[in-house]
């Protein structure tokens, strides 16, 4: 069916070798040695070094330099033919349409939102009225990096915390990151690339965060753990257990030492307390300190008897119920 298809179309598919050249990005990655490099099929047309390049109408500089398959050198490239491209200001992404001429700036359009995507002022407060979000500007060395991890991050978020990747790029982390990054409270978060010395310095005076790795499963983790501490968490009353009084010792002005039992569950040193009588609260406080047998000690278990003393307003009596409990944050 395909060859019958192309024999039925021949007239229509064929290739002009003398047009302006077109073709398809199908990889690009940052070299450390040669920069931004990418590698390209020619669809229509003759790509030949010295030839300025343009991908989506965004000038990406000129070809220096070519490589076939083989990786030997070629001055030019006809239709159906893949070629490396050296000479790239910065890495386009794959699935880009390649056109020779002259395209818009790099430094005026890279790594912009088409107007369509832009998210204007009052739906961002809309998107974030549900929760927090974490900002982050992702930089990588290769384009599967850079995918891997905005995959691996999108399992992570939560219904409180978005994690927003508000660019994606390849390459080291520059000027124009920090200034994204300060304007829109992000973080940069960096994998296998380095930060331009002038980037470092303007990161410092702006007080931008930027985190490097080697590891991706690193990168994640510290996204989790920051995501983690980002929920909010809310306090929440934990019973410990219950004492009866059995014996005063002193009382003070602002506080008692007494001698009890354990009803149930334990207590614990530090923990906070209610004076219970004919099951009504008469007062709070906090346990202080825990002695068994004149010895301290932070723990008295069910059924073992304690002296301890009690700090806060001093109405304990004889036959009093101590409710003891301590306050937890928890996430919500």
């Amino acid at each position: 069916m395909l060859l019958l298809t192309a024999a039925l179309e021949e007239k229509n598919i064929k290739a002009n070798p003398a047009a302006t050249a077109t073709g398809t990005i199908i990889e690009s990655h940052l070299d450390r040695g040669q920069g931004p490099v990418a590698t390209v099929l020619i669809q229509n047309g003759t790509l030949r070094v010295g030839d300025p390049l343009s991908f989506n109408g965004i000038d990406y500089g000129k070809v220096r330099a070519m490589a076939d398959h083989l990786g030997k050198n070629v001055a030019a490239a006809g239709p159906s033919t893949p070629v490396k491209i050296i000479g790239l200001k910065t890495a386009p992404a794959i699935g880009d349409i390649m056109q020779v001429g002259q395209g818009e700036r790099v430094k005026i359009r890279k790594m912009v939102k088409p107007a369509s995507e832009t998210i204007k002022p009052s739906e961002e407060k809309k998107e974030s009225a549900g929760g927090a979000k974490l900002n982050l500007i992702i930089k990588s060395d290769v384009l599967g990096s850079g995918e891997a991890i905005e995959g691996s991050l999108a399992k992570i978020e939560t219904p409180e915390i978005k994690i927003n990747i508000l660019n994606k790029g390849l390459g080291n982390i520059t000027e124009g990151d920090i200034a994204r990054a300060e304007a829109s409270s992000a973080k940069i978060f960096g994998f296998n690339v380095q930060v331009t010395p002038l980037a470092a310095k303007l990161a410092r005076e702006k007080n931008v965060e930027i985190k490097s790795y080697k590891i991706i499963y690193e990168l994640i983790s510290d996204v989790k753990a920051r995501v983690d501490g980002m929920i909010e968490q809310e306090l929440v009353r934990v019973d410990l257990g219950r004492l009866k009084i059995l014996a005063i010792f002193r009382t003070e002005k602002t506080g008692q030492i007494v001698g009890g039992r354990v009803l149930d569950g334990r207590i614990e040193t530090g923990s906070l307390v209610e004076v219970l009588r004919d099951k009504q609260i008469l007062a709070q406080g906090k346990l202080i300190k825990l002695q068994i047998a004149k010895q301290d000690t932070s723990v008295v278990e069910v059924n073992q008897e304690c002296g301890l003393s009690y700090e806060g307003k001093p109405v304990i009596r004889v036959d009093d119920i101590l409710q003891v409990y301590k306050m937890e944050r928890v996430k919500k």
